[in-house]
């Protein structure tokens, strides 16, 4: 995944709309710098907070929104190229989602978040495969730091075979049943 821009406002420290475009700028290395409290972790996370709705370390994005019209909108690609906003309403709590395709046309029916959360499982990476791979919250190791059974989860997850490996569960279960429902049987024998 790659993200070209970031718009956010009401968020965090940002109260006014603030914009980084990262395509824009030259190179393949960016750093984000600045003093205390003036919002790099919170810009960097509300990346991931346009995708999932949830902060890898801040919680959700109501918890973060300042005023009614805070919103996220990140311009991203994952095979396709993506325009992604979450508004959010810091006194009531509630949000609306708008996902706009490469052409600019409306991805869902409407600006639920429901849909964008179905929407988002079937499009996005799954937040374990981003946090281990292109982005790591503040203090994390990322894959390299995770143990033997999440990264096997990560890499399943990513070669798309998760489900394989819980049908692959269930059929041990089945066959340890099976094994205990014999032995039973040749026991009664």
């Amino acid at each position: 995944m790659r993200f070209d821009k970031i718009s956010l406002k009401g968020l965090g420290p940002f109260h006014r709309e603030s914009t980084l475009d990262l395509a824009a700028i030259p190179g393949t290395l960016v750093a984000i710098a600045g003093g205390n409290g003036q919002g790099k972790s919170t810009l960097l996370e509300c990346l991931a907070g346009a995708l999932y709705r949830e902060t890898p370390t801040r919680g959700s994005l109501a918890s973060l929104a300042t005023a009614r019209d805070a919103y996220v909108e990140v311009h991203a690609v994952n095979g396709h190229a993506w325009t992604i906003r979450q508004v959010v309403d810091a006194v009531s709590g509630k949000g609306e989602a708008l996902v706009l395709d490469e052409a600019g046309a409306p991805a869902l029916p409407s600006g639920k978040v429901r849909e964008f959360d179905n929407w988002a499982k079937a499009h996005l990476p799954a937040p374990e495969v981003l946090y281990a791979s292109t982005f790591a919250a503040q203090g994390s190791g990322g894959f390299l730091e995770l143990g033997a059974g999440d990264r096997k989860a990560v890499l399943l997850r990513v070669l798309g075979v998760e489900r394989l490996e819980k049908l692959a569960g269930a059929a041990r279960e089945r066959a340890r049943d099976a094994k205990a429902r014999l032995t039973t049987a040749a026991a009664r024998l």
